[in-house]
């Protein structure tokens, strides 16, 4: 048995799959003479709906993943789903009970003394529908548990498929933000044209493997984006006060 967090045969395999495409893409490097890319002029106007578009297709992304997945998951999946949204539901009832129990205990004035043993007693009973609510929601969840790994690992090469199809049909994000010559151009060299190759081919693989993180990678891409614009802005602006006085 393995110990937990030491990489089995399958991730040995992974990171020895990773270190050959390195190395490849150094040799490649170094044959082909590449090239740095320039960036865009007005990148910094351009990224608000770069990035904007990327959301939106990654959007797309998700709802078309959750279409190949219910089509693909077993019917227990949907019924394991179905009892926690239910016992799920129950307990924001009884939640919902104690507290209009609560209000009428706190502020209702001359309240009897029957009156308020039945509070009493109807308080406890809510207290225990939610303890077997929780109970219940547990058990499915755990139940639910192999379905879900399953289901991510569908998900995730299902979304990789269909982020790359979107990336290859033309709707890529490394091309959008630096300066590259069209490959038709006449007088380019042959590195330079390989360089484009590898490129667009890098491009479709990050650009697909983008999209299948969903939306929210590409919230937190746009996130690192506005942090490090800012940072830059304020240290911009504190150079500039120096500088005046």
């Amino acid at each position: 048995m393995e110990d937990e967090g030491v990489p089995g045969k399958s991730g040995k395999g992974l990171m020895f799959v990773c270190a050959l495409l390195c190395v490849l893409a150094v040799w490649l490097a170094a044959q082909w003479q590449s090239g740095a890319l320039a960036f865009q002029a007005n990148l910094a106007a351009l990224a608000p709906g770069i990035f904007g578009s990327m959301l939106l297709v990654a959007l797309f992304v998700e709802r078309m993943i959750e279409v190949f997945v219910s089509l693909w998951a077993p019917p227990q999946v949907a019924a394991h789903q179905q009892t926690i949204a239910w016992w799920q539901a129950q307990r924001g009832r009884q939640k919902r009970r104690i507290a209009d129990l609560l209000a009428e205990l706190n502020s209702t004035p001359g309240l009897s003394d029957e009156r308020k043993t039945v509070i009493a007693g109807l308080l406890d009973a809510a207290r225990q529908q939610i303890e077997q609510a929780d109970d219940k929601v547990d058990a499915e969840q755990k139940a639910l548990l192999p379905y879900t790994i399953q289901t991510t690992k569908v998900t995730t090469w299902v979304g990789l498929m269909l982020g790359m199809i979107t990336s290859a049909a033309g709707f890529r994000f490394l091309s959008q933000i630096v300066v590259l010559a069209p490959i038709s151009a006449a007088g380019l060299p042959l590195s330079v044209q390989e360089q484009y190759s590898a490129f667009i081919a890098v491009d479709v693989v990050l650009t697909g493997a983008v999209l299948a993180g969903g939306s929210k990678l590409v919230h937190q891409i746009f996130g690192v984006y506005e942090s490090y614009t800012t940072a830059w802005s304020k240290a911009a602006q504190a150079r500039g006060v120096a500088s005046s006085s």
